[in-house]
């Protein structure tokens, strides 16, 4: 009878999901197949353990974290200051061998000069999975519409866009994993920039 009970215990709260996580996720589940999602959850688990670890104590509240970013994005945007990011090169370059081709569902280089230096940079790719994704975004939250259209018409990355949505608190619900896949993803892309 103990182990009939035991069972039946942890068949309802110890195996079941978080329902605000990737594997969760509707949405994910409707853009992603099983692999890419267990990808998605490196890319969200590298940005927290990277940067809601500085920002928050309570590691746990991932929520707290997101807002906090947004504060410090909004200071950084007011001050003209720089942001700063915790990604070493060897975390970035084990992040990226672990995610394999799944990289190019989300990511692109872009190739440019200014004043005949060569540029390279990491840009969001306009024909992978991950523009897809913010496609259905944008249809289920209408308030997020502008932007990711206008990434996928745009066919790039468009800072000033990004920058507006993650300035925008009420655009993003953190409860929400989507939400802070979002930031996650746009806060690494924004972090390749200058350290690639």
């Amino acid at each position: 009878m103990k182990l009939k009970s035991l069972i039946l215990f942890l068949a309802l709260f110890g195996c079941s999901e978080n329902e605000n996580s990737i594997a969760s996720s509707e949405l994910m589940h409707r853009n992603f197949n099983s692999d890419e999602l267990k990808k998605m959850e490196l890319i969200l688990d590298f940005f927290e353990s990277s940067i809601c670890k500085a920002k928050s104590e309570d590691f746990k509240d991932k929520e707290k974290c997101y807002y906090q970013l947004y504060e410090d994005l909004k200071y950084t945007r007011e001050t003209g200051g720089l942001i700063e990011f915790n990604f070493s090169n060897n975390k970035k370059q084990l992040l990226r061998s672990q995610l394999g081709g799944f990289f190019y569902e989300i990511w692109e280089y872009e190739e440019s000069k200014l004043d005949s230096v060569p540029l390279r940079r990491l840009t969001v790719n306009p024909d992978g999975k991950y523009i897809d994704f913010l496609e259905d975004i944008g249809i289920e939250n209408n308030d997020l519409y502008f932007f990711t259209a206008s990434m996928k018409k745009e066919g790039t990355y468009n800072t000033p866009i990004i920058w507006a949505m993650m300035l925008e608190p009420n655009l993003l619900d953190f409860s929400k994993v989507e939400s802070r896949v979002i930031i996650a993803i746009h806060y690494l892309t924004i972090a390749y920039w200058n350290n690639d």
